[in-house]
This record gives C-alpha cells, sequence and structure tokens, in this order.
C-alpha cells in the first residue's frame, strides 16, 4: 500500500483528518525525518473540534512524502 492509500484509508477519530495522536502512531510506520516532517507542516491550514487539533489528509501525505528518509 503506498503512502496516500495508507493515509486515506487510516482510521481516524474525525473523518476530516488526523489528530496529534493519530500522526503519532502513522508515523511508527515509515522512516521519518521528523524536522523535515515538522517543516513541511508549517503553515498548513488545520482546523479544530472538540477542542482538537485536526490535520487534513492531503497535508499528512505531503508531508509524509517530503520527510521519508531514502536508504542508499
Amino acid at each position: 500500500m503506498n503512502i496516500s492509500e495508507k493515509v486515506n484509508t487510516y482510521k481516524t477519530k474525525y473523518e476530516y483528518g488526523f489528530i496529534k495522536a493519530e500522526i503519532e502512531d502513522l508515523l511508527k510506520e515509515y522512516p521519518i525525518d521528523m524536522e523535515r516532517f515538522n517543516q513541511s507542516m508549517m503553515g498548513h491550514t488545520c482546523m479544530l473540534i472538540d477542542n482538537e487539533t485536526i490535520w487534513y489528509h492531503c497535508d499528512i501525505i505531503k508531508a509524509i512524502k517530503y520527510s521519508v528518509r531514502m536508504y542508499k
């Protein structure tokens, strides 16, 4: 399953996107450079539901693709 499929089919609390704990759980499956991931998430639009920040699926996909460490 590719990154887009994994993110888009990931069971989230809210249909609109990911809460922080879900992102952390998802990232365990990828060799992520967290500095690059956090940089790529800067400035993205998000929403607030029940006092929880929700990040959109498309932004998570882009951030993972940008920050996955490539093996030599």
